[in-house]
C-alpha cells in the first residue's frame, strides 16, 4: 500500500532537514525570488489580490455567522421534554409545554452597567 499524503510530505521534510543549511539558504532565496511587495505591484493586480483577501474574509465571517446561528437559544424550561408534530396540537392547551424564546438584546449592558459604578466608586474616593 502506498504512503499517504501527510507521509510523504514528513519523508520530504526530513530528506531536506538532512541537507542542513544548504537547502535553508536556497529556499530563502527561492522565497525572495517570488516575492513581490504590494507598493510595487501594478494597480490592477493590487486591486484583485485585495478583492481576493476580501472576499476570502466575507465568507470566512459567514461561516462563522452561521456557526454561532446552529445554536439553538431557549429558556431551557421544558424545551427538551416536548413533542412536535400533530399529537402536541391535539393535547389541551393546561398539557402542551410552553416555550418563550426571549430577545437576547442588550448582552453588554451588565458589563457596561458594572464598569460604570466601579468608576464612579473610584471617583468618589478620589474627591474625599
Amino acid at each position: 500500500m502506498g504512503k499517504s499524503r501527510a507521509e510523504i510530505q514528513q519523508a520530504y521534510r526530513e530528506r531536506h532537514k538532512l541537507k542542513g543549511p544548504a537547502f535553508l539558504s536556497k529556499e530563502r532565496a527561492r522565497h525572495r525570488q517570488n516575492y513581490v511587495p504590494a507598493s510595487q505591484l501594478r494597480k490592477k493586480k493590487k486591486e484583485a489580490q485585495n478583492n481576493q483577501a476580501k472576499l476570502r474574509n466575507r465568507l470566512s465571517r459567514l461561516r462563522k455567522k452561521t456557526r454561532e446561528n446552529d445554536v439553538e437559544e431557549t429558556s431551557g424550561y421544558g424545551s427538551m421534554s416536548i413533542k412536535t408534530g400533530d399529537d402536541e396540537r391535539n393535547q389541551p392547551t393546561e398539557q402542551r409545554a410552553l416555550i418563550v424564546k426571549l430577545p437576547l438584546t442588550k448582552k453588554g449592558a451588565g458589563a457596561k452597567k458594572i464598569n460604570a459604578r466601579a468608576l464612579s466608586r473610584v471617583h468618589r474616593e478620589i474627591k474625599s
